[in-house]
């Protein structure tokens, strides 16, 4: 059996921490909302319950903030050099330093703030905090990268991750207006093709990857193609193509891939890349599983509809206030809302037990 590597231990332990946060959010979903609403006569909020859910709403986000700064430990292959893992340590400290900078910043009173720049502080660690939320991805491409087969190539693909990060972290503090979504999720197709046919990239990662390029993908284009079409039908040429442009890259918040299941995805793919996965078929419904439950309730928000249960629903497409595509997408995202959470405790429950026992 391979030796244990720090990537693998790594692993594991951002493994153990969603674990954790899955369990904490299972809390707070068992803790009914009418606990705590704001109570008479002052109709603030109060409570064991309140408390409760405070608790354990701080915890969650600490424990992301973790999982972020530990993930690129993961990142580099149990055979990597001395350079790899000086920039996983780097990228470590550079994580956790951003985190650090969050709590200050909105643990800082108003007060405390107008003696200071607040504007440019605000903006600066506001947009790296934006990397945190999208840990999972990053690190999922470094991980991809450093396994090319040659070192130039590794190189070359280090500095243009490095590239589309900042072009990120411009985007966040509204000083680009070209979003880095599509570029993100090319460049993490590309290097999975070229890994794939070099035979580098194991036939469990391909799953997983896919059911994150459908959730990257898919919500964006069932929001822009239909604005796109609508841009292509203006007859004034120089209409259409500002218009055209506009519905294909305007700058929109990618809500969908922040939260737990855009990250078990993640994580589930670097286990396939350091881990050998004796349960080909366990693999395959997880990946699927995850991605389903993430992508229905980001198609229902794409298509402009919050998720409904079923029975109001229903009770809509009866009176005529939603169409039977409409009713269907919203119960859909109703279901994968509903799952998420549970979903994510088991998958990264088996992950722990079964995906990352024996190391590659």
């Amino acid at each position: 059996m391979t030796r244990i590597t720090p990537s693998h231990r790594a692993l594991r332990l951002c493994i153990a921490l969603a674990l954790a946060s899955a369990v904490l959010s299972l809390l707070l979903v068992t803790i009914p909302r009418e606990m705590v609403a704001p109570q008479p006569p002052l109709y603030q909020f109060e409570g064991l319950a309140w408390r409760v859910v405070q608790g354990t709403t701080l915890a969650t986000s600490l424990l992301a903030m973790l999982i972020a700064a530990i993930l690129p430990q993961a990142a580099p292959a149990p055979d990597a050099g001395h350079g790899a893992r000086i920039g996983a340590h780097l990228a470590t400290l550079l994580v956790a330093l951003i985190a650090v900078a969050n709590i200050w910043i909105t643990s800082t009173t108003a007060w405390e703030l107008a003696a200071l720049d607040a504007y440019v502080i605000q903006v600066a660690v506001l947009s790296l905090g934006a990397l945190i939320g999208i840990a999972g991805p990053l690190a999922l491409i470094a991980a991809l990268a450093l396994r090319l087969p040659r070192h130039g190539l590794r190189v070359a693909a280090l500095a243009a991750l490095a590239v589309l990060v900042l072009a990120d972290l411009a985007l966040s503090a509204g000083l680009s207006p070209l979003p880095t979504g599509g570029p993100l999720l090319a460049f993490l197709l590309l290097l999975a093709l070229m890994l794939h046919r070099n035979a580098l990239l194991p036939g469990a990662t391909r799953p997983w990857i896919i059911a994150l390029a459908a959730l990257w993908a898919l919500p964006w284009m069932v929001a822009r193609l239909p604005l796109a079409g609508a841009a292509l039908m203006i007859s004034d040429t120089s209409q259409r193509f500002p218009a055209l442009a506009d519905a294909m890259f305007s700058p929109e918040p990618a809500n969908h891939l922040l939260g737990a299941l855009p990250l078990m995805l993640c994580l589930g793919a670097l286990a396939t890349l350091l881990f050998v996965q004796t349960h080909r078929r366990a693999n395959i419904a997880c990946a699927t599983l995850l991605g389903l439950a993430a992508l229905l309730p980001a198609l229902a928000d794409a298509t402009g509809y919050a998720p409904f249960s079923p029975a109001m629903a229903f009770d809509m497409l009866r009176t005529g206030a939603l169409g039977l595509g409409a009713a269907l997408a919203t119960s859909l995202g109703w279901l994968g809302a509903s799952l998420a959470v549970p979903l994510t405790a088991l998958v990264a429950a088996w992950l722990w037990l079964r995906g990352t026992r024996q190391p590659l």
